[in-house]
């Protein structure tokens, strides 16, 4: 593009350059010597600077732990570090007790977002491919769509739109059988403006202000047949249901004292497969849920990871479990946690796996934040291995370094 560029300009210049000699010629007067002319000096176009990729805007992601998942022996551990990540998972903890009450109403959101059938969508089931193979004919299909629009009982607005598609399918088959299927599939999003806030949720004599999107995607299938019997098989019944579903969601969170964004998604496949065709009757059923969330409370940032999955094949079942949360670079396994007020302090029972470690027991008192969120003010907090191993980490202010100390027995 450059050298276009000075092309055309040159051939400008020859242009008008041109135009003056014959010009002068014409009038008659002196002319001086092409050798004389100067060749015309061109700077080159400055190059434009590159527009700056926007930074992307932090989203939930699906948290993964991988470390120790024994029990913990700290007898040779450096314990100062081991304080400081217990420290830092025992803060995370408490942080999330104290943003739970602020997000009361997410419950009813969730709800008004999936609509009547969000118990299929996040229930059971397991699909299969073996039902009977009848020409399936559309008996009836419908659409339903719409919005609305709500003012909060204490200001804001929410507006509420959602579609929902199902259709119905019949099938026989005289020297088969017979069956029914229905399929559904609904959309829905939810936009809270305005500070939307309901007098209904109250946290410390004030309801939350709330802001932000929320959406969610999700279908679902029931199928049943009958089959006749004939000399060669026994007529029986063949039943599935299938669904999965995906939810999303981005909602900012104000009050006295409280500055949050609450982000996550989610999503789930489920089916049940019941069988009673032939000889032996086959029940199965297959559930997988995921739920990532993103938690910014007072500027600090918690990540948290729920799965579930469970199957069951007509005589034995397995399920799995996980909850991970993550806080300043750190990913904690979760066995068990629970944070409570206790008369304006913090207590804190947290068993949790730590990836150089394993598992170490913890529990708080007296905890109390800094007024900028950043950390404990005042408390302790004992923690434990499997071992011999138990200490005390003691708070003593904002800007100083707590105490970590052995716990002696009397």
């Amino acid at each position: 593009m450059a050298d276009l560029s000075k092309t055309l300009r040159n051939l400008a210049y020859i242009a008008v350059a041109g135009g003056s000699l014959v010009m002068a010629g014409c009038g008659g007067g002196s002319s001086s010597s092409s050798a004389d002319e100067q060749d015309p000096i061109v700077n080159p176009e400055p190059t434009p600077e590159p527009t700056p990729e926007p930074t992307p805007d932090p989203q939930p992601e699906t948290l993964v732990y991988s470390g120790s998942e024994d029990y913990s022996d700290l007898s040779e551990a450096d314990l100062d570090a081991v304080a400081a990540e217990v420290i830092k998972a025992s803060f995370a903890a408490v942080a999330l007790e104290v943003a739970e009450p602020y997000l009361d109403g997410m419950d009813d959101l969730i709800s008004q977002l999936a609509g009547d059938f969000g118990g299929y969508f996040f229930g059971r089931g397991l699909s299969s491919a073996d039902a009977l193979d009848l020409d399936m004919a559309l008996v009836i299909s419908g659409s339903d769509s719409g919005s609305e629009t709500y003012a909060g009982t204490c200001g804001g607005v929410t507006e509420f739109e959602y579609e929902s598609v199902a259709s119905e399918y019949s099938g026989y088959d005289e020297a088969i059988g017979y069956g029914e299927e229905y399929e559904e599939s609904r959309t829905s999003s939810v936009t809270l403006t305005d500070d939307y806030c309901n007098d209904e949720y109250y946290v410390n004599d004030e309801s939350p202000l709330l802001n932000g999107t929320a959406s969610f995607n999700g279908e679902m299938d029931f199928y049943i047949d009958q089959g006749f019997d004939t000399p060669e098989v026994d007529g029986g019944y063949y039943f599935r249901v299938s669904g999965s579903a995906e939810m999303a969601g981005d909602i900012t969170v104000a009050a006295t004292g409280f500055n949050g964004r609450y982000q996550f998604d989610a999503s789930t496949t489920s089916g049940l497969l019941d069988d009673d065709r032939g000889e032996t009757r086959t029940v199965s059923q297959q559930n997988t849920n995921a739920m990532n969330e993103r938690f910014t409370i007072n500027g600090s940032v918690i990540e948290t990871t729920e799965s579930y999955s469970y199957s069951y094949n007509g005589e034995s079942s397995s399920s799995s479990e996980q909850d991970l949360m993550a806080y300043d670079g750190s990913v904690f396994l979760l066995d068990y946690a629970d944070a409570w007020m206790d008369e304006g302090d913090y207590g804190l029972e947290l068993d949790a796996y730590y990836s150089e470690y394993g598992l170490i027991e913890a529990y708080g008192n007296g905890l109390s934040f800094c007024e900028d969120g950043s950390g404990f003010a005042t408390g302790t907090i004992e923690f434990y291995d499997d071992e011999s191993t138990a200490m005390l980490i003691t708070f003593n202010g904002c800007g100083v370094a707590p105490s970590v100390t052995p716990i002696v027995s009397l």
